[in-house]
């Protein structure tokens, strides 16, 4: 059974650790740098990389090999969604604000302040990019991940805490605020999805989030 979870481990280093040496540049940076964006970039992002990667993790074939008939709610329960999604982003702000201030008292090293588009340049693509972005990582950490652990045997609380620091790890690029804000997001988003094996509510939440934490910059 063990073997169910090494697809899902190996999709995450394919797709998720190069993130690390991706976004080197800004580890040491100090203050803080945001990292730049032009619509072009944004857009093939969303349609070439988050988009296909959401499908392909939802497809039949992931899903009965890989999450080994891990239940998963099916349909759309429309209350739920807004309720629990709203309730989501709410706790998600409430975490990026205190672990924004935690990392201050402590001493940030640095990472990227925020996401910008290039002079000129509308915003509008980014923000499409960051609710693809928040579908997959929703769709891969939250379901595909816990899944992959639960068929090859693991309990659902130890397979939520490795998929929360799966979800960290990726973040560090971002300063120890986004480790510290995506390990309390980590908790918030799994605890929902055990709960009710339903991903719409935390992709609008994520989403939400994302939008939001860059329109305000």
């Amino acid at each position: 059974m063990a073997r169910k979870a090494v697809p899902a481990l190996l999709f995450y280093a394919f797709f998720f650790m190069p993130s690390l040496s991706e976004f080197a540049e800004f580890f040491s940076a100090s203050p803080a740098i945001p990292a730049v964006y032009s619509t072009l970039e944004a857009l093939l992002d969303a349609f070439i990389v988050y988009l296909p990667l959401t499908a392909l993790l939802l497809s039949p074939p992931a899903r009965r090999f890989i999450c080994g008939g891990i239940s998963q709610k099916n349909g759309i329960d429309w209350q739920a969604l807004f309720a629990e999604g709203f309730l989501g982003f709410l706790c998600l702000c409430a975490a990026a604000f205190a672990a924004s201030n935690f990392s201050e008292a402590l001493g940030d090293f640095g990472g990227v302040a925020s996401l910008l588009p290039e002079e000129g340049e509308s915003g509008a693509a980014i923000c499409l990019m960051l609710a693809a972005g928040a579908a997959l990582e929703e769709t891969f950490f939250r379901y595909f991940l816990i899944s992959s652990f639960e068929a090859a045997g693991l309990g659902s609380l130890l397979s939520s805490l490795l998929s929360i620091f799966l979800f960290a790890v990726p973040h560090i690029w971002e300063g120890l605020g986004g480790v510290l804000n995506a390990l309390l997001a980590g908790f918030i988003l799994s605890a929902l999805y055990i709960r009710r094996r339903s991903l719409p509510p935390l992709i609008l939440a994520h989403a939400l989030y994302n939008i939001t934490a860059f329109v305000l910059g």
